[in-house]
């Protein structure tokens, strides 16, 4: 895996076991936390590296990036591992966003690349400033008519360019597949989950992946799909939109389903007055559960779309019926057109060239001045009747009080009773006859028993031979035709209804054994990588117990080790050996580094030491220089001046362990290196380490060296933040001093005295 430093910036590459633990960045050799997970912040994804989380779903979880290659932001989806896990479904998915990526339009939010990164399967995407439509339906719980209009005709126009350029369709348009920039442009998401049409399996097993309360009929039954479908579900978003409510709403998602298929729509405007007639049949087009009766393009229902715009802006608050609170329909200027029935029906203008538009741009200034008149003339009706009311109040009243003057007491006859003819006597035929008629319209579902009834009355029955007999015989013949015909038309049914049974049983079977089948394959799979990841736990489980053990006897040890390696280091720099100090030095870092190579556990708790130590190697083989310089053979002091025996001279070279130095332009002289005072000394170390340039190792020399009058000096040329520099070495020899000087003998205490027992850091020891 690869991850983003978080103090260069510069990408790391570790193995995908090292997470969540300390490694040194090779950019700028900081120790830095790797993170907790394949796509945690920081982590790269491909050419992305992830920022945060900003979105979950079905298909896996969103996460904000920026762009390596291009220096720009992107949403990348990862899909989840149920999905990634699918091969099958890999490939369609990875097919889909690639043709998606193919689209560029306003309306649509722009694929940038689909991809694999070490299992890791992710689409990115364009990161829009904004939020979802249904964020906004959340809040607003309506969508203005204009606006909703407006947002709609954009999405339609990103549906048609889909249709057109990539027979993309989307399958799963809803208001969470909705964008509303930040500026107020809607976008289109999720182009990537859309299937390429010719490549659409129609089997009766293929997954639905539609949302219940927006997705198509067709969809639901298999049926084959095109931009209809998407048609459709974006007519139910409008619906939502404009409605606040769904569609078709239920207690199941099974329940929502079946009544996209088979209840008819209740039109937006009976649920919301407030929505224009045009607008509503629109949506009620839209939503044709016939794809035949719906807009056939998309094109289409964009350009009814602008028209219902400008009517509505035109038509401004929509008026309303003195008491009732709901919207006028011919106020919106559209009256029911004769000729076909349906959304398809025009609404102010028939399209009679094509039928796949409500209205035509002809008829848009028509309507307009139709809804000016209609105005007008609703005015002139109201006044109109109220003054006929007044006026017929009136003359009722005057005509009362008139009659009431003129007349005296009205005298009422009543009726004679009509002539009842005399009902024929019942005989138990007549009766048997009636009971039967009775029991069938009581029972119509009956239709066997009934059937039987009538068949047992026949067998003994052998005909009318009265009058009520008569009168009651030809309904009993009638209804014994009837329930003969029902019944054949039930036999048809019910075998037709079996066959369909044994077809649907055989298919769900079939569908049972599947998903059994898939269960069991899903389970082994499961179970093995369940064995995998126990496996991997107990290896870390005794990776981590070695690793403490070794870590605990490292801690026990290692103290002693370093204690022992300075030891060597303080007998080699006694005899001025300082080259063989760093080679002993060398050994002890090196047997650091192994063991933390071999268990990186340690490298957080030995990684400050081991760095010391490397320090201390070089500052050391500083040293070796500047003594080199100073007191080895060569001409490296060759002319430089030197205070010797209380005058200037100057140094020629260092012979068989003699000083050889100039007098004057003639005259030369040598004196033995061991008979040098103790003053031009230090002068040949201080010049040797301006010669060599190492005079950062002064301090570390003559602190080995015991010299503390040396050392005095050096500490009266260094700033502050060069002495605290200086701290760890000054700590790590004496820590090595302690432990040393607890089990030393007398003779090696008296050495070390001699060595650092002037030493102001170190005379607390003695």
């Amino acid at each position: 895996m690869r991850f983003q430093c978080p103090e260069c910036g510069g990408v790391v590459a570790v193995d995908n076991g090292d997470l969540n633990t300390m490694v040194q960045c090779g950019h700028c050799s900081q120790i830095v936390r790797v993170p907790s997970s394949r796509v945690a912040p920081g982590c790269l994804v491909g050419d992305f590296i992830i920022r945060s989380e900003i979105g979950r779903g079905g298909m896996g979880v969103v996460y904000l990036a920026h762009q390596i290659s291009l220096d720009r932001p992107a949403a990348v989806k990862v899909l989840a591992d149920q999905y990634a896990n699918n091969a099958e479904f890999v490939v369609g998915f990875i097919k889909e966003a690639r043709a998606a990526a193919k689209l560029n339009h306003p309306h649509i939010v722009q694929a940038y690349a689909v991809g694999e990164d070490e299992g890791i399967f992710y689409f990115a995407m364009e990161n829009i400033d904004g939020e979802t439509m249904k964020s906004v339906l959340k809040r607003e719980k309506i969508i203005p008519v204009d606006q909703a209009i407006s947002i709609i005709q954009q999405i339609a126009e990103a549906l048609n360019y889909a249709w057109i350029e990539q027979k993309l369709i989307h399958r799963d348009i809803k208001p969470d597949n909705i964008m509303l920039t930040s500026s107020g442009r809607a976008k289109l998401a999720d182009l990537g989950l859309a299937r390429v049409a010719g490549d659409i399996d129609d089997s009766e097993d293929d997954e639905v992946m539609g949302t219940p309360q927006y997705i198509s009929p067709e969809h639901l039954t298999g049926a084959p799909m095109d931009v209809r479908s998407d048609i459709y579900s974006l007519g139910a978003t409008f619906y939502h939109f404009v409605t606040g409510k769904f569609p078709f709403e239920g207690r199941t998602g099974a329940e929502i389903a079946q009544k996209h298929i088979t209840e008819p729509l209740i039109p937006p405007s009976k649920v919301n007055p407030a929505v224009p007639e045009c607008v509503s049949r629109i949506i009620e087009k839209m939503m044709a559960k016939n794809p035949i009766m719906r807009y056939q393009t998309a094109e289409s229902l964009v350009d009814d779309l602008r028209i219902a715009k400008k009517m509505v802006d035109a038509a401004g608050p929509a008026p309303v019926k003195p008491g009732h609170g709901k919207t006028a329909p011919h106020k919106i200027g559209l009256k029911p057109q004769k000729g076909p029935k349906g959304p398809q029906a025009a609404a102010g203008k028939v399209d009679t060239d094509n039928q796949d538009h409500l209205f035509t741009e002809e008829s848009v200034s028509q309507v307009i001045e139709a809804q000016k008149k209609e105005q007008r003339k609703m005015k002139m009706v109201i006044s109109a009747i109220v003054i006929a009311v007044i006026l017929v109040a009136g003359a009722v009243t005057s005509l009362v009080l008139i009659s009431s003057a003129d007349e005296g007491p009205t005298v009422h006859h009543a009726p004679k009773p009509p002539m009842r003819k005399k009902k024929p006597a019942a005989t138990e035929a007549s009766r048997t006859m009636n009971d039967i008629l009775a029991y069938a319209a009581l029972n119509q579902n009956k239709v066997e028993e009934v059937l039987q009834k009538c068949e047992k009355f026949l067998s003994t029955y052998a005909g009318p031979e009265n009058e009520a007999e008569n009168a009651v015989f030809p309904e009993f013949m009638a209804l014994l035709s009837r329930a003969d015909e029902k019944l054949i038309e039930y036999e048809e049914k019910r075998k037709i209804a079996g066959e369909r049974r044994e077809d649907y049983i055989r298919k769900r079977t079939e569908a049972i054994e599947k998903q059994e089948a898939a269960a069991r394959l899903k389970a082994e799979r499961e179970a093995a990588e369940k064995r995998k990841r126990e496996e991997l736990a107990r290896q870390k489980a005794e990776q981590a117990a070695r690793a403490k053990q070794i870590l605990e006897a490292a801690k026990t040890s290692l103290p002693q080790e370093k204690a022992d390696m300075m030891a060597g280091v303080f007998t080699e720099t006694a005899k001025g050996n300082f080259s063989g100090a760093k080679k002993t030095l060398d050994g002890m870092r090196e047997k650091l580094d192994k063991m933390i190579q071999e268990t990186p556990q340690l490298k957080g708790p030995f990684q400050g030491q081991t760095d010391l130590l490397r320090r201390f190697s070089i500052s050391l083989g500083d040293c070796a220089a500047i003594h080199e310089a100073a007191f080895g053979e060569g001409e490296t002091l060759a002319n430089s001046k030197l205070n010797l025996n209380g005058r200037k001279v100057a140094v020629q070279s260092i012979t068989n362990g003699k000083l050889r130095y100039k007098i004057d332009k003639n005259k030369f002289s040598a004196i033995p290196i061991a008979k040098l005072p103790v003053e031009t000394k230090q002068e040949l170390v201080f010049l040797a380490a301006d010669k060599t340039d190492k005079k950062d190792a002064l301090f570390l020399y003559m602190l080995l060296s015991g010299d503390a009058s040396g050392l005095k000096a050096v500490k009266g040329e260094m700033s502050p933040e060069e002495l605290k520099a200086t701290g760890p070495f000054v700590n790590e020899i004496r820590n090595a001093l302690k432990l040393i000087l607890e089990n030393a003998s007398i003779g090696k205490r008296d050495k070390l005295q001699d060595q650092f027992g002037k030493i102001p850091e170190f005379k607390s020891l003695f």
